[in-house]
């Protein structure tokens, strides 16, 4: 009678789980099992002044190593700002970045283990990171700002969030960007300077592929 009664109480909980889910939610195959999670609308946090959604004739790509870019091109001219976030075992470092159309977000994997990097909305992903692996985001209109990690199916919904800010930097705020360079910043942290060249190296390849001329480069 009590085996009875676990039983009804699990599928009673599944059916709750189910029905209660957003509407843009699916099973998806994903890091090796099936997981309910959503593909679709902001839920991640992070929230506040982004350009989230919406088609703007962004050039979309999923490279091969499963990564997905929804704007390979630089509409905005690269500014000669590239801001670093860390992926640590608890949070984003830091957890908001202030910047302008025509910046690039460098995420680099600080952790010994395997993990994920995505929009909240799905509009880019990192797929796959390794240690010490990095993704660069184009900071342009129609790229999504907010951002969860994703370390495993058992963890579908995100354990932490954070979120790009295209605004003005406050100015009762000092920031680490005011005076170092990102691969100043690689270095203070014992990150190699290679994850950012590495990754230039293959947005610059993907870029190229889909015949776009101004490709990024090597400038920091």
């Amino acid at each position: 009678m009590f085996g009875k009664t676990i039983f009804a109480a699990m599928v009673c909980g599944l059916f709750l789980t189910m029905t209660a889910a957003p509407a843009q939610a699916a099973w998806v195959w994903d890091w090796g099992c099936w997981c309910f999670r959503e593909t679709g609308g902001d839920s991640g946090g992070g929230g506040g002044g982004g350009d989230d959604g919406g088609d703007d004739g962004a050039v979309g790509i999923v490279a091969s190593n499963g990564a997905k870019y929804h704007q390979l091109e630089e509409v905005v001219p690269y500014t000669g700002r590239t801001h670093l976030v860390l992926v640590t075992n608890r949070a984003f470092f830091p957890v908001r970045t202030y910047a302008q159309h025509g910046d690039r977000v460098l995420f680099v994997n600080a952790t010994d283990s395997n993990l994920k990097v995505e929009a909240s909305d799905g509009n880019w992903n990192s797929n796959t990171l390794g240690a010490r692996a990095g993704y660069l985001l184009l900071v342009q209109s129609g790229v999504s700002t907010s951002f969860r990690q994703q370390r495993s199916c058992y963890n579908c919904s995100s354990g932490f969030s954070g979120e790009i800010r295209v605004a003005t930097l406050p100015t009762e705020v000092a920031y680490w960007e005011d005076t170092l360079s990102v691969t100043e910043l690689l270095s203070r942290f014992d990150l190699p300077t290679s994850v950012l060249s590495s990754t230039l190296t293959f947005v610059a390849g993907l870029q190229s592929s889909k015949g776009l001329t101004s490709l990024v480069t090597g400038a920091l």
